[in-house]
């Protein structure tokens, strides 16, 4: 603006409109990668949960697990293994799947090494492996 008037040129309206709009798209912008980060924190934080339950349940003496080395991923459920939520579950417009396998250990009898995998897209998953013992 130059000295002694009052009135913004055009150049200086364009200048402020511009600088406006840069500054308001990327506050949007950002806020729409927070939306969609927060989305899939809370599909992975679901699918823990799933994979944390379904291992529990295996693993809790109230389902035997197979003998020799078994994987589910999709089959009919063996004498109650794998427990519920298997082999799906829908949680809000999500579908999880579930896969599990249950592998004995070649040295030791008894210990066997059981593995929930939670997938909720081709290449999102839950992997949650832990060991557990059975006479």
């Amino acid at each position: 603006m130059k000295p002694g008037r009052g009135a913004l040129t055009l150049a200086e309206i364009l200048l402020a409109t511009g600088l406006l709009a840069v500054s308001v798209l990327t506050t949007l912008t950002v806020f729409g990668l927070g939306l969609r980060l927060s989305s899939q924190s809370r599909e992975a934080q679901v699918a823990t949960q799933l994979a944390s339950s379904v291992l529990e349940r295996a693993i809790g003496g109230d389902v035997t697990l197979p003998v020799g080395p078994v994987s589910f991923d999709g089959q009919a459920p063996d004498h109650g293994f794998p427990p519920a939520p298997y082999p799906q579950t829908q949680v809000g417009a999500t579908l999880f799947r579930v896969k599990v396998r249950s592998t004995p250990d070649a040295a030791l009898v008894g210990l066997y090494t059981v593995r929930v995998e939670v997938s909720w897209s081709a290449d999102k998953s839950v992997v949650l492996s832990t060991q557990c013992h059975q006479p």
